[in-house]
């Protein structure tokens, strides 16, 4: 039987992965963004502004 040698670096291999992908999807859209030259705080402020006047506007018109 072959000894198996200790791999430390196999435990952080999972984390990592995931914190590295993670990173990467909240990372690249902002990037994208940037390299468009969009403000990201305007475009976030419009789009929750745009979506919260139609869920309240449904509610209104279905009462």
């Amino acid at each position: 039987m072959q000894n198996k040698r200790k791999v430390w670096w196999k435990w952080l291999l999972y984390p990592l992965t995931i914190i590295i992908g993670i990173l990467f999807l909240v990372i690249s859209p902002i990037l994208f963004l940037i390299a468009l030259g969009i403000d990201c705080d305007f475009m976030i402020g419009d789009l929750l502004l745009h979506l919260f006047y139609l869920h309240f506007g449904r509610k209104e018109k279905n009462d």
